[in-house]
């Protein structure tokens, strides 16, 4: 009860019990989240990749990455978790246990870091000006206008070192 995961258990694809944090993360309380369906709990564009997954699970496949998913929360807002699950035997029907993660906040900081490395790769491609990037006296990035400037393409300058031009 006191675990800072949430935890739950399903079958047949209704709650039959949730801890008060998988119940917190989706806005809920525990007896109003008891019953519920589910796969509702997830994004309706996530809702058959993570009835594809249960139904490998139920089949005993192992499943090696935690998924991630997105789910909505009682008031509409989205919240990504990762969730780790497992079948058991529950009054002698199959059940899941599982417990999810919030990685709302790891998403986000993953999609600006990816928005940034877009500005900055377009920045670089369309400069006028050569641009390069060293790493141990090896060029491990060029935009079109530095191999240009000294008659190479671009992938012919990857991984050269910087003596490559020079002049002797």
């Amino acid at each position: 009860e006191s675990s800072q995961t949430g935890i739950y258990i399903h079958q047949d694809e209704k709650i039959i019990y949730a801890n008060n944090k998988f119940a917190e993360l989706h806005g809920f309380t525990i007896h109003e989240v008891l019953g519920l369906n589910y796969f509702n709990l997830f994004h309706p564009n996530d809702r058959e990749k993570a009835r594809e997954i249960y139904s490998e699970r139920l089949k005993d496949v192992y499943i090696a990455k935690p998924p991630h998913f997105r789910r909505i929360r009682k008031d509409g807002s989205l919240l990504w978790c990762e969730t780790v699950a497992d079948v058991i035997d529950y009054k002698g029907e199959p059940a899941v246990i599982g417990n999810i993660v919030d990685i709302t906040e790891r998403k986000r900081v993953e999609e600006a870091l990816r928005e940034s490395e877009e500005k900055y790769r377009t920045l670089t491609e369309s400069s006028l000006v050569g641009v390069f990037i060293q790493q141990d006296e090896r060029y491990v990035s060029v935009n079109d206008r530095f191999a240009e400037m000294h008659g190479y393409g671009p992938e012919e300058l990857i991984g050269k070192g910087s003596l490559t031009l020079s002049t002797p």
